[in-house]
């Protein structure tokens, strides 16, 4: 069976298609039907009026159970809708309470976005509320140039 040009160009742009949405799904799971395990994951965030806010991605996952994955060498991408800034949290090991969207871990914490570095130890991170909450041994470090007055550093000469 011999194809007409239209149809060959047709099939070509199909399978493209095709290739493009699965590549473009691999990784991402929908975590409310999962259970069991799985290895080198990404699940988007969401807020309740299903806004994207980012996503947890992880070497590993555990479902404990129907609500409650344990994820280990986590790390998340986060935009605060207000000012759309990004911030990227890392731990070793944390929990996802899926019903409630929230994140948390005992574990050692780093946070960081556009020039402030925070890091300390367990975390509770609610999702839905916008609210973080870091446990213990807090440090902020700040890159010296976020807080630079407009004109410092332009000395006028006379």
């Amino acid at each position: 069976m011999i194809m007409s040009k239209k149809k060959v160009v047709n099939f070509i742009l199909y399978i493209i298609t095709y290739l493009f949405i699965v590549i473009s799904l691999k990784g991402t799971i929908n975590v409310y039907a999962a259970s069991g395990s799985m290895k080198d994951f990404k699940i988007p965030l969401y807020t309740t009026d299903m806004q994207y806010k980012g996503f947890v991605k992880g070497k590993s996952a555990d479902f404990v159970d129907p609500v409650t994955i344990d994820i280990k060498e986590a790390v998340a991408e986060y935009i605060l809708p207000v000012t759309k800034r990004k911030w990227l949290f890392k731990t070793n090991r944390c929990v996802f309470l899926k019903e409630k969207n929230i994140i948390r871990t005992d574990d050692f914490v780093q946070i960081e976005g556009e020039g402030i570095f925070i890091d300390g130890k367990g975390l509770f991170w609610d999702i839905k509320d916008d609210k973080m909450i870091i446990k213990k041994n807090v440090t902020v470090d700040f890159d010296r140039n976020l807080f630079k007055r407009s004109g410092e550093g332009n000395e006028k000469n006379s």
